[in-house]
């Protein structure tokens, strides 16, 4: 059985990716901190074959002995690995305290990149198609979103260098670079917000996560075989107008 791990997977993009790849025949593993949340995720999958495991990517010596454990016990071919765990703090740049630029480097560059080391040979062994969930921000950032839109923008140079080093071994990489999403990250959503956003994006409405979830399945697909090394901007067109 083809096996899949996904992180942030407790709600919003995180969860509809999960549910979209239970669809698919995937055993999942899904990770994150709620794990309340994550149970919640599994239970409205399809399939009985899927974990759930407690991770934070802030914290480097979790991300290692999540790894660790994972491999020893882990034997089908890994043939996803979605990295999506992100949350955003708005607030200007002399107002954001060093931590949060420490807690963002974690969870959006360092994490990351500590997991796929633990697991680079078993990536190489199944071929595992790694996707990296960006955000528009890294390509277009905006005012008191620097913490976040400069390490997203890591992300996306980081994902481009590891397709090239990754492509003789078979390895796909690619970056999804979604917009305004409506998920839990915004808060509580009224009709205001909505009006707002259905003026702002010229495609007339806020994006789901099922338009970055499809996105997955299609880079995760056959159809997407000769596919690596790219940004998927899936904003409904707003960056065409920043």
């Amino acid at each position: 059985m083809k096996t899949a791990i996904v992180t942030g997977a407790s709600s919003g993009i995180g969860a509809q990716i999960s549910r979209h790849l239970s669809y698919e025949g995937y055993a999942l593993n899904l990770l994150g901190r709620d794990i309340l949340r994550l149970t919640e995720v599994k239970n409205s999958c399809q399939g009985d074959n899927h974990q759930t495991f407690n991770f934070d990517f802030t914290k480097t010596e979790e991300v290692q002995s999540f790894s660790q454990q994972w491999l020893k016990e882990n034997s089908s071919p890994l043939k996803a690995l979605v990295i999506n765990a992100g949350n955003i703090n708005r607030s200007s740049f002399n107002e954001t305290p060093i931590t949060e630029w420490e807690q963002q480097f974690q969870i959006s560059v360092l994490g990351p990149i500590s997991l796929i080391k633990e697991f680079w040979q078993r990536i190489i062994n199944d071929k595992t198609t790694i996707i990296t969930i960006a955000s528009t921000l890294a390509l277009k950032p905006i005012a008191n979103t620097a913490a976040y839109s400069s390490l997203k923008a890591a992300m996306v140079n980081w994902s481009t260098s590891l397709a090239a080093e990754m492509a003789p071994f078979g390895v796909r990489v690619n970056c999804i670079c979604p917009g305004i999403i409506e998920t839990p990250i915004h808060g509580q959503t009224d009709s205001l917000w909505h009006q707002s956003i259905n003026e702002l994006v010229p495609l007339g409405r806020s994006g789901q996560p099922d338009d970055i979830a499809e996105m997955v399945s299609f880079l995760l697909s056959e159809k997407a075989k000769w596919i690596t090394g790219t940004q998927q901007i899936i904003d409904g067109g707003l960056h065409n107008l920043r």
